[in-house]
């Protein structure tokens, strides 16, 4: 067994978590290989037990693959009364909740409700997204509709602007799902031929691979960065492809 994910953590009486130690996998020259990106230490608020403070200890380069620290320790994260977190120093974002203490505003992205506490509307850095009844609009367009195992996205021709007349097709993504929901495997069939393409072809342009994104969690939720690569390299062969077909996959 490897320690590519290791993850070692610590407890107070109550339960709070005082520290976790990450281990993961870190992009050089060799693709990547397994180093610290976490050693985080967690102090929390008396007697109200919300977290105040978060420090970390991991080396440098590699803090960016992990928590990714983005101010002081000393810097403390704020709460409202009801124990929303309304401001978080590491990553800058203020937030503000409605009287379901559901959140309004993260940062620049707002976000609409009706009174049962449904999600309507998304704004922000990548424009407007719209939802109904399991339709997801973006800047008014539809973009995909969502089942309980997967969803059915829009394509439309490339180039010019989209509209719902110019649809070319629509695409089947498939979802496997864990134990709490987190999809963990997305495929589909692009080129409709029965068969879900586990291979990319480095003689072609194309990208043949099917799989659309494949995630893996840390027991405490961070997504681990570059799981899966030692299959791609034997499905893909190099490196550069393997770095390129992970930035695809987000």
């Amino acid at each position: 067994m490897n320690n590519y994910y290791q993850v070692s953590a610590s407890y107070d009486d109550v339960g709070n978590i005082l520290s976790i130690t990450r281990r993961g996998l870190v992009p050089d020259a060799n693709c990547f290989t397994p180093q610290e990106i976490d050693r985080m230490t967690l102090v929390y608020d008396t007697p109200s037990n919300r977290l105040l403070r978060v420090g970390d200890l991991a080396p440098t380069p590699y803090r960016p693959y992990g928590f990714k620290p983005g101010v002081s320790p000393s810097a403390e994260y704020v709460h409202d009364n009801n124990g929303n977190l309304t401001f978080d120093p590491h990553k800058g974002l203020m937030m503000q909740y409605n009287f379901l203490n559901l959140p309004t505003s993260i940062g620049a992205m707002s976000l609409t409700y009706d009174a049962t506490g449904r999600k309507w509307k998304k704004d922000g850095e990548f424009g407007e997204v719209e939802y109904d009844n399991g339709v997801e609009y973006r800047d008014g367009v539809l973009e995909a509709i969502y089942a309980p195992d997967g969803r059915l996205v829009a394509e439309y021709p490339s180039g010019g602007n989209r509209s719902e007349g110019d649809i070319s097709r629509f695409v089947a993504e498939y979802w496997h799902q864990d134990h709490l929901g987190n999809t963990r495997l997305a495929f589909a069939d692009f080129n409709e031929d029965s068969f879900i393409e586990i291979k990319d072809n480095p003689s072609t342009g194309e990208n043949e691979l099917e799989i659309t994104q494949e995630s893996h969690y840390y027991p405490f939720g961070m997504g681990h960065m570059g799981h899966g690569m030692l299959l791609l390299l034997q499905r893909i062969g190099t490196c550069s492809m393997v770095l390129k077909e992970m930035k695809t996959w987000g």
